[in-house]
């Protein structure tokens, strides 16, 4: 009888306690680019480009500025920077911050108080824009407009006749964005350009307390290696170096992601490297087709950033999903937040989903619990006699 009354009590407390997990998961709240030699075959490329490296700064790293692009959609309020184009600021219109119930949280920001998270692209080769080069734009402030399901917004560069174009996409209702380059060769010589793709971190902020630690860190994925996670201490450690034709690479924070897509079937080396004492950056680069003289190359690519919802994760890239991490618990979490998920579609409130679960939870159960208590009122009714019998004999 105590054992079943003990294993009805684990079994309640753990399921309240991942239901509250999962509310809480909902509501959550420079460098400078070698160029390097390449060949003509993408994969001998891939091998030869040399990795962004960053100059020594007298031990401080400092983002170059010039002129902010405001973006804003029914998901995001975003700033774009002209120089690289880099999306320096995100915050997520339909989360409040953790500290704030009247903010909205920011998931990037280069404010540096204390977090500095921002995700960068550049092209290696001679005469391409790393994230370091000045792009321009026709207007200073973009917005998603009604019963419109997408938002383009372009940055152009140009020098010795050589011309891109940085194209960002953002989707009604969708954190995946899609960053594309446009180059297009108007010279006398073919161009043998390479693409890299990074984020950049600091290894202080978002790091929990002592008492409830969260990870905060790089992560990548591919079919062979499947999902990996990366400490600041592992990229200081031994920095990844990995060559793959699948999978991408991300920096996860807690219930949020933010993860690197490239094109499918891309050859490509993911790297991670320690920039200075507090800041980090986890990336992957790929050699590209050769440009011909007078033609052109389109290089598309994917960013999700925000929240760690299964459904948006699973339609944004295979292997994604394992950023949620229920631990050693997955096997009973995973489907009761499925449960969950299914609930609040339906009733569009997470409290009242929660407690429509608990009372599913204690229906499920109830055979057991009625047993247990039957056998309670049994033991309550041979109580007096045991007590006579005791002392009797």
């Amino acid at each position: 009888m105590d054992t079943r009354r003990l294993v009805l009590f684990v079994i309640f407390s753990m399921s309240i306690l991942m239901l509250w997990d999962a509310w809480q998961r909902q509501q959550a709240p420079d460098a400078v680019v070698q160029q390097g030699s390449v060949q003509n075959t993408p994969l001998a490329q891939a091998k030869q480009v040399a990795s962004p490296s960053i100059d020594p700064m007298a031990g401080d790293y400092k983002l170059q500025q010039a002129q902010r692009i405001r973006v804003k959609t029914d998901l995001y309020q975003a700033e774009i920077e002209t120089t690289g184009g880099d999306l320096r600021k995100l915050e997520l219109l339909k989360h409040r911050a953790a500290d704030n119930d009247k903010s909205n949280f920011v998931l990037l920001d280069d404010a540096a108080q204390p977090m500095t998270y921002v995700a960068q692209s550049g092209l290696l080769g001679s005469d391409l824009p790393t994230h370091h080069d000045l792009f321009s734009s026709t207007a200073n402030s973009y917005e998603l407009q009604e019963g419109k399901d997408k938002l383009e917004v372009r940055l152009s560069w140009a020098s010795n006749g050589v011309n891109v174009d940085k194209i960002y996409t953002f989707y009604r209702n969708k954190y995946a964005i899609d960053v594309n380059y446009e180059i297009h060769n108007n010279t006398a010589a073919p161009i043998a350009p390479a693409v890299y793709y990074q984020i950049v971190h600091d290894n202080e902020s978002n790091q929990g307390s002592a008492l409830m630690p969260t990870f905060t860190g790089g992560s990548y994925y591919t079919d062979a290696t499947k999902f990996k996670k990366l400490s600041f201490k592992d990229m200081e450690k031994e920095p990844l170096k990995l060559n793959t034709n699948d999978g991408w690479v991300g920096l996860l924070q807690h219930y949020f992601v933010s993860a690197w897509i490239p094109k499918p079937g891309l050859a490509r080396e993911f790297y991670t490297e320690k920039l200075n004492e507090h800041m980090y950056r986890i990336g992957t680069k790929s050699a590209l087709e050769t440009i011909a003289p007078g033609a052109s190359l389109t290089v598309p690519a994917k960013l999700f950033s925000g929240p760690q919802s299964k459904d948006d994760l699973i339609a944004a890239a295979p292997g994604l999903e394992y950023t949620v991490d229920y631990g050693m618990l997955t096997i009973v979490a995973a489907p009761l937040f499925w449960v969950l998920a299914k609930i609040h579609a339906l009733v569009n409130n997470w409290g009242v989903a929660i407690i429509l679960l608990t009372l599913l939870i204690k229906a499920a159960f109830y055979p057991l619990s009625a047993k247990s208590y039957r056998s309670m009122a049994q033991m309550r009714e041979l109580a007096p006699r045991l007590e006579a019998l005791k002392q009797k004999f």
